[in-house]
């Protein structure tokens, strides 16, 4: 079992000679935790499997739990930066077009490292405190919010930053879900499709308030 980390380096590689070890190290991680899982990962193994000393190893992480938190957080970074790629092509479209990108996105990546995902769900309740689960989930609340702040026209009135907030976890849990096999055999466009739906509907105004809107877009007319 692991507890929760203090930290996810020990220092941080500047050096280009650095960087590559420590890049040797986590994909050595990744592919322990795939192989054996959270119980079955050891810092002897992974440091055997980079090509390293175990000393190196301690250089930059002091333990098995802070490998596994510098996973996840470059599986995150990744992920935004995928987002980061897709969303201007879309930045006009119709709201619709634009959060399927997102889920779309998302998604992918989930399924192009399948294995590495459904090690890393578990991770998530062993590793995270509150704090470090939310610091780890503000880069992608922060550009929901954005999108959000740039479409408000367009949606029902509410706090942007709670309305990000409730999307990202939402689109989060059933995405995870959707990896370990909750969604069973339905397509991957298919659980896009619903997962769209369920943020639309909740971003959007309900029909009440879209008649509202209609009338005051008509009086201004």
């Amino acid at each position: 079992m692991l507890r929760k980390p203090a930290l996810r380096y020990r220092k941080r590689p500047l050096q280009a000679r650095a960087r590559v070890t420590v890049d040797a190290v986590l994909q050595a991680t990744e592919r322990v935790l795939i192989r054996r899982g959270v119980d079955g990962l050891t810092t002897k193994e992974v440091a055997r499997l980079a090509g390293v000393s175990i000393g190196t190893l301690y250089q930059y992480f002091p333990d098995k739990h802070a490998l596994c938190a510098a996973v996840l957080e470059r599986e995150n970074e990744e992920i935004l930066r995928a987002l980061q790629a897709a969303l201007p092509d879309v930045a006009r479209a119709p709201l619709p077009v634009l959060v399927r990108r997102v889920v779309e996105t998302i998604h992918r990546r989930n399924l192009l490292q399948d294995a590495l995902c459904r090690a890393l769900i578990p991770l998530k309740a062993h590793l995270l405190t509150q704090t470090t689960a939310d610091a780890g989930m503000a880069p992608f609340i922060g550009l929901v919010r954005s999108l959000i702040e740039a479409r408000r026209a367009e949606l029902r009135p509410g706090n942007a930053d709670l309305m990000a907030y409730v999307v990202v976890h939402s689109m989060e849990a059933v995405l995870y879900m959707s990896a370990l096999g909750g969604a069973g055999s339905v397509p991957p466009e298919v659980v896009v499709e619903e997962i769209t739906r369920l943020v639309l509907g909740y971003l959007l105004p309900d029909a009440e308030e879209k008649g509202s809107l209609s009338g005051k877009a008509r009086a201004r007319a």
